[in-house]
């Protein structure tokens, strides 16, 4: 296990820590302590990033300010993406994974064009890491067909994975939430419903990969307050 520490940070604008920590933690019964693996600093300082994802060993960290990070622990390599799209607010995300296809890694990113006006435009753009005339620039691909849930996507080979909403007329105006699916080779959306016992998607409840399959975690209330 790759741990990586981060600090609380009230205005996420700011620079939150000067550089990031990566330790590895070994298995139960085998060490009770972290090993640190890598240290690094940034001249500019990281602001707070949400949930940093991994592929392969490569770790990606996503700021909320919309930097992102690309890190290799064993080869000590740290680098910054370039800078995306404008987005008028905070709720940034961004996704990492390989293609298969294309032999690529690539990172995906959603963004928003506009918000305070409805409805919102959502955007969504791909770069590519390595090398290449395409490789290293952020290309924007189709618009989600829906606004995209600011929680992690889930990076299956080929594939990812976004909530996103999906507003209702079946029972009034209400939400309800599926899954966006997207396919780094053809860059295009389809859309699919979540898991039949769970149209909305609470503050429980995760999508999730498990021995290489997309899966859907829900935490009960009860659970979570120590009575389940």
């Amino acid at each position: 296990m790759v741990v990586m520490p981060r600090k609380y940070q009230v205005d996420r604008k700011k620079v939150g820590i000067q550089g990031v920590t990566f330790y590895r933690f070994e298995q139960p019964g085998e060490s009770k302590n972290a090993e640190l693996i890598l240290e690094k600093k940034c001249r500019n300082g990281i602001s707070m990033f949400s949930m940093p994802l991994h592929c392969d060993g490569l770790i990606m960290i996503p700021c909320t300010t919309g930097r992102i990070f690309v890190c290799n622990p064993s080869t000590s390599e740290f680098v910054e993406l370039p800078r995306g799209s404008r987005n008028v607010v905070g709720d940034h995300r961004a996704a990492f994974g390989f293609d298969p296809r294309s032999g690529k890694y690539k990172v995906a990113r959603h963004f928003f064009r506009s918000y305070i006006e409805k409805p919102r435009e959502d955007g969504h753009e791909v770069l590519t890491l390595g090398d290449g005339g395409e490789a290293w620039k952020w290309m924007a691909t189709m618009d989600p067909p829906y606004a995209i849930n600011p929680r992690p996507p889930i990076c299956l080979p080929g594939f990812f994975y976004w909530s996103a909403f999906h507003p209702s007329t079946d029972h009034g105006d209400t939400t309800k939430h599926v899954i966006l699916r997207f396919n780094l080779h053809d860059e295009m959306f389809t859309v699919h419903p979540n898991p039949p016992c769970r149209d909305f998607v609470s503050k429980n409840d995760r999508l999730c990969e498990l021995d290489g399959k997309l899966c859907c975690l829900h935490v009960g209330c009860d659970h979570l307050a120590g009575r389940g």
